[in-house]
C-alpha cells in the first residue's frame, strides 16, 4: 500500500527535469569560471574550446596579478633596486665620459686632436677651391665650345656662298684670324688668365660676325638690302606727298629722293654680273638718303602743323631698329661695363618707343572740335617731352662711349645710333611744337586749372 502511495514521474516530466539539471549546472558553472572561482579546465567539456583557451587566458592574468600583488608587497626591495640601477648606469655614463674626455686629452696631449681638425677644415678648403676651379674649367670649357661653334658655322656658311660663285676672299682671311684668336683664347684659358681669354672672346665673335655680315655678299643679301632701301624710299615719297598736301615745299626733297632712287637702279644693274659687294653698298647708300629725306619731310609737315596718323607706327618702328642695331654691337663689344651700357640704353630706348608712340597716338587722336575749344593734349604732349630729354641723354651716352673706345668699327656703329636717335629727337620736337601751338578757344581757362 505504501508502496502504491509513492509518486512516480512521467518519461516526459524525467526528461524535462534532467534538461533543466542540465541548464542549471552548467549556467552556474560558466558563471563560477567567468568570476574566477574555479578553473576551466575541468569543464572544458561544457564551455568548448574557445571558451577553454578565454578561461586558460583569464587564468594567465590571475596568476601574473597575483605575481604583480606580491612584487607590490615588495615594493621596497625594487625601490631599491631600481635606485641600484640607476646610480650603476650614472656610473656608467660618467665612466665613458671620463673615457672619452681621457681619450681627448691624449689625442691633445699628442697633437693628434688639433691637427685632425685643421686637417679637416682644410680638406673642406681644398675641396671648395677645387670646385671653384672646377666650374671655371667648366666654363671655360662651354666658352671654348660655343665659340669653335660660332667659327664653324661662320666657316660653313662662307664656303656655301663661295661653291655658289660668291667672292669669299675678305670673309675667309677674317675667319682665318677668328681662329688665330681662338689659339689664343685657349693658351689663356690654360694659363687661368680669365680676363685675357674674356677680351679675346669677343675679339672671335666680332671676326665671326662681320666675316659674315659685312665681307660676305651675295644674291639674297643684297636682295634684303633692296628691299629695304625701296621700303624707305616709298616711306619717303608719301611723306612728301603729305607735306605737299599740307602746303609745304617738296622741290628740294623730291630732288633728293630722286637721287636715291637712281642708286638704286645702279645697284641693280650690277646684280647680274655678281658684283654683289658694290651693289649692297649703293643699296645702303639709297636707304641712307630716303630715311634723311623722310626725316625732313615730316619735320616740315610738323612745322606747318601738318599731322601724319602713321607717325605713331614709324617711331615704334624706329625704336625696334635702334634697339636691335644696339644688341648687335653689345655682342661684339669687348669690354663687360660697355655692354652693360650699351644695354641698359636699349632697355631705354625700347621703353621710350612704347611710351613716346602712346602720347603721339593719344595727342593725334584728339578731336578737331576738342582741340578747337581746349586746345592740345598737354598731358600727352609733356610726356613726348619728357622722352625727348631721355632720348638726348641716351645719344650723349652713345657719342662717350664711341669715343672712349679703341676699335673703329665699334665708334662708327655707335657714332650712327647716336646720331638716328638725335635726328628722330628733332623730329619729335617739331611735332610737339605744332601740337602746342593750338591752345583753343578756351584753353587759357583750363590752363587756370591745371
Amino acid at each position: 500500500m505504501a508502496q502504491d502511495s509513492k509518486k512516480h514521474l512521467s518519461p516526459l516530466s524525467a526528461m524535462l527535469v534532467a534538461m533543466l539539471s542540465l541548464g542549471l549546472f552548467t549556467g552556474g558553472t560558466a558563471l563560477m569560471v567567468k568570476t574566477g572561482v574555479v578553473s576551466a579546465a575541468p569543464f572544458a567539456f561544457v564551455l568548448g574550446d574557445e571558451d577553454e583557451d578565454e578561461d586558460e587566458d583569464k587564468d594567465d592574468d590571475k596568476d601574473s596579478k597575483d605575481e604583480d600583488d606580491e612584487k607590490d608587497d615588495d615594493g621596497k626591495d625594487e625601490d631599491d633596486d631600481k635606485d641600484s640601477k640607476d646610480e650603476d648606469d650614472e656610473k656608467d655614463d660618467d665612466g665613458k665620459d671620463e673615457d672619452d674626455d681621457r681619450d681627448d686629452e691624449s689625442e691633445k696631449l699628442s697633437g693628434r686632436g688639433g691637427d685632425s681638425e685643421s686637417d679637416e677644415d682644410g680638406k673642406d678648403e681644398d675641396e671648395e677651391d677645387g670646385m671653384e676651379d672646377e666650374d671655371e674649367n667648366e666654363d671655360g670649357d662651354d666658352g671654348l665650345k660655343d665659340l669653335m661653334e660660332k667659327v664653324a658655322e661662320s666657316e660653313k656658311e662662307i664656303f656655301e656662298k663661295q661653291r655658289e660663285g660668291v667672292d669669299a676672299t675678305a670673309a675667309l682671311a677674317r675667319i682665318a684670324s677668328a681662329k688665330g684668336v681662338l689659339e689664343a683664347y685657349k693658351a689663356a684659358v690654360a694659363a687661368g688668365n680669365f680676363g685675357e681669354a674674356d677680351r679675346l672672346a669677343r675679339e672671335i665673335k666680332k671676326l665671326s660676325h662681320f666675316a659674315v655680315e659685312e665681307d660676305l655678299h651675295d644674291a639674297k643679301k643684297s636682295s634684303e638690302r633692296l628691299k629695304q632701301a625701296q621700303e624707305k624710299i616709298a616711306k619717303a615719297k608719301a611723306k612728301i606727298a603729305l607735306l605737299a598736301a599740307a602746303g609745304g615745299s617738296t622741290g628740294g626733297l623730291v630732288e633728293l629722293l630722286a637721287g636715291a632712287e637712281a642708286k638704286v637702279a645702279a645697284g641693280n644693274a650690277l646684280l647680274p654680273s655678281g658684283d654683289f659687294m658694290n651693289a649692297e653698298s649703293l643699296f645702303k647708300e639709297a636707304k641712307s638718303i630716303a630715311n634723311r629725306v623722310k626725316d625732313m619731310a615730316e619735320n616740315a609737315l610738323y612745322a606747318i602743323g601738318g599731322s601724319d596718323d602713321d607717325f605713331d607706327d614709324d617711331h615704334e618702328e624706329f625704336s625696334e631698329e635702334v634697339s636691335d642695331e644696339l644688341d648687335d654691337i653689345a655682342e661684339i663689344e669687348e669690354d663687360d661695363d660697355r655692354v652693360n651700357a650699351i644695354k641698359a640704353i636699349v632697355s631705354k630706348q625700347k621703353a621710350s618707343g612704347l611710351a613716346v608712340a602712346a602720347s603721339v597716338q593719344l595727342a593725334q587722336e584728339r578731336s578737331a572740335l576738342a582741340k578747337f575749344f581746349l586746345g592740345s593734349d598737354d598731358l600727352s604732349l609733356g610726356s613726348i617731352q619728357a622722352k625727348i630729354a631721355e632720348n638726348a641723354a641716351n645719344a650723349a651716352a652713345l657719342r662717350a662711349l664711341a669715343q672712349s673706345s679703341g676699335d673703329a668699327d665699334i665708334q662708327e656703329l655707335l657714332t650712327e645710333q647716336a646720331e638716328r636717335i638725335e635726328s628722330e629727337n628733332v623730329k619729335l620736337q617739331a611735332f610737339v611744337g605744332a601740337q602746342a601751338d593750338s591752345n583753343g578757344l578756351f584753353g587759357w581757362l583750363v590752363d587756370l586749372f591745371v
